[in-house]
């Protein structure tokens, strides 16, 4: 005989009880069952009936939660399912030890729930609920045991769901869930439990719901695989796993130097190149002689070739915001500094003007563009200056309020003459025009202040 101990969750359409049979008082199970109230509801029915069908699927799975027992009678109106109960959900877990627990362990966790979704993928079932609070620990003394739970939004190929609703209950929970399974439940597949996956991973690396993300170690794999549109994201699980092991060796691999001491420069040397270990390397911007003979003439080195350039851009997708953030910020501290060829600014507007061409983000080209602009006209770099004026001829037309905008709050004299071969925006015109007059202004100003010394 089953015990009800205590009521543990209480959910939409179901109720988690704290369970123990009656001839073994010492171990705890957890009691899924369907409200009485909803036993004349068949949506509710089939969901529950399908989470346990699901569930026998995957019991070869060791990372996937274990099913003790199950009961589904209509006449006596009962429908549960039992499982082992959990101290931990990865959310509770995470939350209590985030300060202390290392790199290590908390890859050795996802990893085990990237063998849960594997397998479901595997066997044709989609998930379509991944989140901290469906993935249960258990032995979290020393190393957890991780089992992913709650399959009720499961989709297999041979059942696909008719719950289409857009309500929080019946599309996942909203930080972790896909936009075009959002929209619509159907449209969840296995990309989309490839975007949860990367939502889950920047929970599970830093303690922090995936909102308002700043860099962590996996930013790459994140934004791979959380892209929006799901052509732009992993492939599919394999591929995904791929990546993230290869990061793994790239943050805890034995015989090589650490990422936090890598430079471009040790990069630079080899012919073939991992692009996710460089976009780890680049974003960080280590340098420790200097700032262009380790960071930027590598940068022109490498991407001296388009092949290359377009390959690194496809492989990190979004997440070339990044790489050109930190590319800007390492130029213009190049600029401030002295101990290199001022020569080299050639193929510093080289490579900016080639990914301003070969990316397709505003974002983007807006930081590219600027980029331009300041090095040409701002710090009066002449070699980039024809660089400036070529980006300008294919100018987006969603930019040029924000290029005209940084132009005037970083206005310089330039001559316009200089753009008659080209058709320039109005507001970019006359960005160039309020700036020269700027200039006219204060050079006048110093002139009457100097006047006013001497006559003095």
């Amino acid at each position: 005989t089953i015990e009800v101990v205590a009521l543990r969750g209480k959910g939409y359409f179901c109720n988690v009880h704290l369970v123990r049979y009656s001839n073994d008082a010492n171990t705890n199970y957890a009691k899924k069952q369907l409200l009485s109230e909803h036993h004349g509801n068949p949506e509710y029915r089939h969901r529950l009936r399908r989470e346990i069908h699901i569930l026998k699927q995957l019991q070869e799975c060791e990372n996937v939660i274990d099913l003790i027992d199950s009961e589904s009678d209509e006449d006596k109106q009962s429908l549960w399912y039992l499982m082992p109960f959990a101290d931990f959900n990865l959310h509770s877990y995470i939350r209590r030890v985030n300060g202390t627990i290392s790199l290590e362990s908390r890859i050795a966790i996802f990893r085990q729930v990237i063998s849960a979704i594997k397998f479901a993928h595997s066997k044709g079932i989609v998930h379509r609920d991944i989140s901290p609070t469906n993935v249960l620990l258990f032995n979290t003394d020393s190393s957890p045991i991780v089992k992913v739970s709650d399959f009720g939004l499961g989709k297999t190929e041979e059942a696909l769901s008719y719950l289409t609703h857009s309500s929080a209950a019946g599309y996942g929970q909203i930080l972790y869930v896909s936009p075009e399974q959002m929209e619509k439940l159907k449209n969840g597949d296995e990309k989309s439990d490839i975007y949860s996956l990367g939502k889950l991973a920047y929970f599970v690396f830093t303690g922090r719901d995936p909102k308002d993300v700043k860099h962590f170690d996996f930013i790459t794999l994140f934004r791979k695989a959380t892209e929006d549109d799901p052509s732009a994201r992993y492939e599919n699980i394999d591929e995904f796993e791929k990546a993230f092991e290869l990061m793994c060796n790239i943050l805890v691999g034995k015989d090589q130097i650490p990422l936090e001491h890598l430079t471009l420069s040790d990069l630079s040397q080899d012919n073939q190149f991992d692009w996710a270990k460089f976009h780890e390397v680049a974003i960080r911007g280590t340098h420790h002689t200097h700032v262009y003979n380790d960071y930027i003439e590598p940068i022109t080195t490498i991407f001296s070739r388009n092949a290359r350039l377009q390959e690194y851009c496809r492989t990190v997708g979004s997440g070339i915001i990044d790489f050109l953030t930190t590319f800007n910020e390492m130029l213009h501290k190049c600029f401030q500094s002295s101990g290199w060829d001022f020569k080299a600014t050639k193929g510093f507007g080289d490579v900016t003007l080639r990914f301003y061409q070969n990316i397709q983000t505003d974002e983007a080209k807006l930081i590219c563009i600027k980029l331009l602009w300041h090095m040409g006209h701002v710090s009066d770099q002449w070699a980039v200056q024809s660089d400036f004026k070529s980006a300008l001829k294919t100018l987006p037309n969603s930019l040029e309020a924000q290029l005209a905008e940084y132009i005037k709050t970083n206005y310089t004299q330039v001559d316009l003459s200089k753009f008659t071969s080209i058709t320039l925006p109005p507001s970019i015109k006359l960005s160039l025009i309020e700036g020269n007059d700027k200039v006219k202004a204060e050079e006048e100003k110093r002139l009457q202040e100097r006047n006013k010394r001497f006559e003095w």
